[in-house]
């Protein structure tokens, strides 16, 4: 797996338990960011019931020289934040799906 970031995932499992301090803490700061500071914040300012996000660009090809080619989209901060999350079907790019996400606090 040495082009799709399988060292990723190694180094990930060499990190340690779950219940170390690091990651608690870590965890702890990412979930104020996204819920309190991030989605609930935006969606209590702006009295809003469910966000939308483009969830990425179309699939590019495999580049086996340069990588990939990922072109943003949306899904991190409601994983993050282990808050609802879906994604349905909004259309073609170039002849190449595309979706689009709804998300929303607990």
């Amino acid at each position: 797996m040495p082009f799709f970031g399988q060292d990723l995932l190694v180094k990930a499992q060499a990190k340690g338990p779950l219940t170390e301090k690091a990651y608690r803490d870590a965890l702890a700061k990412n979930q104020r960011l996204t819920r309190k500071e991030g989605i609930d914040f935006v969606m209590e300012k702006n009295k809003l019931d469910a966000l939308i996000a483009p969830t990425g660009g179309p699939p590019w090809p495999t580049d086996w020289v340069n990588g990939d080619h990922f072109t943003g989209g949306y899904s991190s901060a409601s994983a993050v934040a282990g808050y609802p999350h879906i994604t349905v079907p909004a259309g073609y790019v170039y002849g190449l799906p595309v979706g689009i996400s709804f998300f929303g606090r607990a």
